[in-house]
């Protein structure tokens, strides 16, 4: 892939390292799919000075919407070639 920026004055080592670079990046630019974004309503609005079990149920939820999110994420960019599964 070619990428267009002025060089002039940059390093050998440091020019060579951008070609390597560039070299591992895939034509068209794979894109990853879309993630939702997190829905869950945030937590610590409605937190008071002794827990109540709701509060905690909000907290807990928030944590489950996250982990769903990022592993969505995960599973997107290693679809999209851009990130090796674990």
């Amino acid at each position: 892939m070619d990428f267009k920026f002025d060089d002039i004055g940059m390093q050998p080592k440091v020019k060579e390292a951008f070609k390597e670079l560039a070299e591992q990046i895939p034509e068209g630019g794979n894109k990853a799919a879309n993630v939702p974004t997190v829905s869950a309503p945030d937590a610590s609005a409605s937190i008071s000075a002794e827990y109540t079990q709701a509060e905690i149920q909000a907290i807990a939820t928030l944590a489950n919407a996250n982990k769903a999110a990022i592993n969505a994420l995960i599973s997107a960019l290693v679809s999209a070639g851009l990130m090796e599964g674990a």
